[in-house]
């Protein structure tokens, strides 16, 4: 078998080299330092087997292996590397390779690899061979799903075109499946949704979104059933559609239901809103109530069938200066056999309100059908009668009082003048002598009419006068603020109000008014509003400074994070490309002296396998800390990798179980998107971890046209009131809450933490770019 060993490291090539000599029919045609040498040389060398590495530069392994694949498919590759994460071997698998070994593993597994390739086998490192069987249990239980659920399951081409429908849709609907082949089961949705489901359904195939749309579909009497239908796209590993799978629910049921709902609550609205009426019987014995629903929902209770209440439950929300005068009409209704009487209450929701009521004591049902007893008549009686709401016709009697009150203190106001006007003539019935003096009048002097009167307004605004007059003779009111001139030119300000009615003395309607002089509040108004200005004025201006100052620390806050970022990458690639690779190199130095063990003393032996382990624990601790600075998957495969590899890891060093939730779309983001998801995601387990005592979390990522989503929750103890969730010690690398906050603050998004003794929840949300073209996720198909 003749193999290339793709590697940026020598000392990783040299040791692939050592150990493949103890191979059996293996030849090494060459040697490539990284992605796109690898490329390269795979078409010049045509070799049976790669290899390949993937964190090297240029082009990193898991890209070069889809470009091998598409272009050489009996070339078999071989995925070596650090990254000892399910989540990087199922990136691989689905790249196109058919092993995966992690470095620390080298000396024992390559060549069991190298073994299984030339058997034309696929090869796992033996840490992820559940994963493999869980993946083949997760594939039967779906089939035994789509076989035994009640739904109507289909199946459709990329096209849109219906490949296969269950039975169901036999049973449900009475038509052959074969029916709803191609487009044919358009001919069966209801004629007035065919065209919105055809619209929806087109749309969902070309955009590769999806699909989801409720109908009506006819069955085989004529007759016709709700269906709501979901179908979801079942992606190529390059990202297209290769078919659709989808399922219907048959809701006919729910929707009958939610009609009939509908004109109940709509009958019920239309009664309540027309009459404000409620129903009750009263049992002055035990002081129960039997309320209707209406009088509930008047009285603020929870609204549903007539219900018993106690009198203690209705009477506490009397308002206190008339529940004496309730009980007493009440108890007076036993001796006169009826009940009359109004009085405030106070509604949970509504707050005051005017209630009437009306009722009349009559015999029970037993005792009106000629029953007896002992008991005087008026203990044997109950009280029924209904209550009215008046609040509306109570407001307006108030109104009217304070309209009345408001006039006559206009009228004994200082500074104030009163008038009467003839709304048909516009003349002026009285003048009264504080208006004379407002005007500044000599006694000679009169004014008649209107028309005289708007000889004395300003001249700006006589038009504003004139159409409130207009509006006064339909609404039946005049308020107008306007000024007057007086001799040698003075300006005076008045505030009119009028409002007609009927003349006490004739019966006839007149406008009666009064003005008020409010030329010092105008001053004082002008005046105020000058002070306003410059205030304002000089707010604005330390409002820009202190945005631009607020502006700069911003900026410098974002780079000292992109510096941290940056040096965080710096020392993982340095831990990655020196420590690492030796401690790997090593490894296979000693794997190569462990086959001549049987030659060496008993103690060196022991001593030789005891370095070997310490270099296994040494590069495992190593790569731990190189990705917990800076994750390679990050950057090689995507935020969506390397927060599975993350989680992960976490649960297994935490014993914490969290549950993560990615968007089907989510896909590739910007750099600098992808680490402030990543950090605060990091930063966030960390304090679950450290602080809340919790024994799960949840994660979830969503994302559509406009935002990124985050949100992580725990069901921990929280953290205090100050927010600080913070503790000395050591951490992972982390960010802490102001960081996180700033992180997303440098992305224009949004950061929340709500936290309580239930749990705490931090969430994020980061804006997208209009204009920004969304990547296609890459997938691995799954078989239905």
């Amino acid at each position: 078998m003749r193999i290339l060993v793709a590697d940026d490291h020598e000392v990783i090539r040299k040791g692939v080299r050592a150990l493949l000599a103890a191979g059996r029919n293996c030849e090494i045609c060459g040697e490539a330092v990284d992605g796109q040498d690898a490329v390269e040389k795979a078409h010049q060398l045509r070799p049976d087997l790669i290899i390949m590495d993937v964190s090297m530069p240029n082009l990193n392994g898991l890209e070069a292996t889809r470009v091998i694949r598409r272009n050489l498919p009996d070339t078999h590759i071989l995925i070596l590397t650090q990254h000892d994460s399910q989540e990087m071997m199922r990136q691989a698998f689905n790249a196109g390779a058919r092993g995966f070994v992690v470095k620390s593993s080298v000396a024992h597994d390559l060549l069991n690899a190298v073994e299984a390739a030339q058997r034309g086998e696929s090869f796992f490192d033996s840490a992820f061979v559940p994963l493999e069987q869980a993946l083949r249990e997760s594939e039967e239980r779906y089939r035994a799903l789509a076989v035994a659920t009640a739904q109507i399951v289909w199946r459709a081409d990329a096209a849109g075109n219906n490949l296969w429908t269950s039975d169901n849709w036999q049973r449900l609907l009475g038509w052959e499946s074969v029916k709803a082949g191609g487009r044919g089961w358009l001919d069966f949705v209801h004629a007035d949704d065919r065209a919105r489901v055809a619209q929806k359904w087109q749309e969902s195939v070309k955009t590769g979104r999806e699909y989801h749309a409720e109908y009506r579909i006819r069955m085989r009497d004529g007759g016709y059933r709700h269906f709501d239908v979901r179908g979801v796209p079942v992606r190529n590993p390059e990202g297209t559609v290769r078919e659709w799978i989808g399922a219907g629910v048959d809701i006919t049921d729910r929707k009958r239901v939610e009609q009939e709902l509908w004109a109940s609550a709509r009958r019920r609205s239309m009664a309540l809103s027309a009459a404000r009426v409620g129903g009750f019987v009263w049992d002055p014995r035990s002081g129960e109530s039997e309320l209707t629903a209406e009088l509930q929902e008047i009285f603020g209770f929870e609204a549903g069938p007539a219900e018993t209440r106690n009198l203690e439950q209705w009477i506490s929300h009397v308002h206190p200066d008339d529940r004496a005068l309730v009980l007493q009409r009440m108890k007076e209704s036993e001796s006169s056999g009826s009940m009359d009487f109004e009085y405030r209450y106070n509604h949970p929701g509504l707050g005051l309100r005017w209630l009437y009521v009306k009722a009349h004591m009559r015999p029970e049902e037993s005792e009106a059908n000629g029953g007896s007893s002992g008991e005087k008549d008026s203990a044997r009686k109950k009280a029924y009668g209904v209550v009215l709401d008046i609040t509306e016709r109570k407001k307006a009697e108030e109104e009217l009082s304070f309209s009345r009150q408001r006039l006559m203190i206009a009228m004994a106001a200082s500074r104030t003048g009163t008038y009467c006007v003839d709304p048909q003539t516009n003349k002026f019935l009285n003048l009264g002598e504080n208006l004379r003096r407002l005007c500044e009048l000599g006694p000679d002097e009169d004014i008649p009419s209107c028309e005289d009167f708007l000889k004395r307004v300003y001249p700006e605004d006589v038009s504003a006068y004139r159409d409130e007059i207009a509006r006064s003779r339909s609404r039946g009111e005049f308020q107008l603020e306007y000024r007057i001139l007086l001799p040698e030119g003075r300006v005076r300000w008045l505030y009119d109000r009028g409002q007609l009615m009927p003349d006490p003395v004739t019966g006839a309607a007149c406008l009666v008014g009064a003005c008020t002089d409010i030329t010092e509040r105008k001053q004082a108004e002008a005046e105020l509003k000058l002070v306003h200005d410059e205030l304002e004025a000089r707010v604005n201006q330390r409002t820009a400074e202190l945005c631009a100052a607020e502006a700069g620390l911003r900026v410098l806050s974002g780079r000292l994070m992109q510096l941290q970022d940056e040096e965080r990458r710096r020392i993982s690639r340095e831990l990655h490309d020196s420590s690492g690779q030796a401690l790997a190199a090593l490894s296979m130095c000693l794997a190569t002296v462990e086959r001549e063990a049987g030659k060496l003393s008993e103690r060196a032996g022991r001593n030789l396998s005891d370095a070997a382990r310490l270099v296994r624990e040494l590069s495992q601790e190593v790569r731990t800390m190189s990705h917990l600075l800076h994750p390679p998957l990050l950057d090689e495969a995507g935020l969506e990798s390397a927060l599975r590899w993350f989680v992960e890891g976490f649960a297994q060093r935490s014993g914490i179980h969290v549950d993560l939730e990615l968007a089907p779309e989510l896909g590739r983001l910007s750099k600098e998107k992808e680490i402030a998801i990543f950090r605060i995601v990091q930063e966030s387990l960390a304090n679950v971890h450290r602080h809340s005592g919790s024994k799960t979390a949840q994660v979830r990522v969503g994302r559509d046209a406009r935002k990124v989503t985050l949100q992580i929750c725990d069901q921990g103890h929280g953290f205090p009131p100050d927010g600080n969730a913070q503790t000395s010690g050591p951490a992972l690398p982390g960010v802490g809450i102001q960081g996180m906050r700033e992180r997303v603050r440098q992305l224009g998004g949004h950061f929340e933490i709500q936290s309580s003794e239930s749990g705490t929840v931090v969430q994020a949300t980061i804006p997208l770019p209009a204009a920004a073209v969304r990547p296609v996720r890459k997938v691995q198909a799954t078989s239905q």
